[in-house]
């Protein structure tokens, strides 16, 4: 991707992470289950989004519930048979966002982000087996301070 080319793409309103890689699948994971949004196919609420156009023939594919609720795109409308209804899909959206509420505003999302991020509860933290381990508290000071 040239410089042209990067300047016209950040122009678009986007979000994305830049991660190193081998942890894209890892930071996806965490997001998809971060956010819970309606249209990955993990929720199995609204999934098709991402579909590239196979006919409705090819698979005997009946339409996916993105289409159901999102009509227009012609290969798409080949088929008139839903894997889902309307009101199925309509249902299962509020459903869903009773249990998984949005988040407000950047402040939800970032104390939920740094509740995450805390790894290890010194009063219970245990091995998957349900052995406690008991851990030693490090000195604050450095191993190595010199002393006037």
């Amino acid at each position: 991707m040239n410089r042209n080319q990067w300047a016209r793409w950040t122009e678009i309103p986007s979000r994305f992470l830049i991660v190193q890689t081998g942890f894209q699948k890892s930071a996806e994971d965490y997001l998809i289950n971060f956010f819970k949004p309606i249209w990955n196919s993990e929720t199995k609420i609204c999934f098709g989004l991402g579909k590239h156009g196979d006919s409705s023939e090819t698979r005997v594919n009946k339409r996916s519930p993105w289409d159901t609720m999102h009509p227009g795109r012609e290969w798409a409308d080949a088929t008139t048979d839903n894997q889902k209804s309307q009101e199925t899909i309509i249902e299962q959206i509020g459903a869903h966002l009773a249990a998984h509420q949005p988040y407000a505003d950047i402040h939800q999302i970032f104390e939920r982000f740094t509740q995450d991020m805390h790894q290890l509860n010194l009063d219970s933290f245990s091995t998957p087996a349900g052995g406690v381990v008991e851990l030693e508290v490090a000195d604050a000071s450095p191993a190595n301070s010199v002393t006037s």
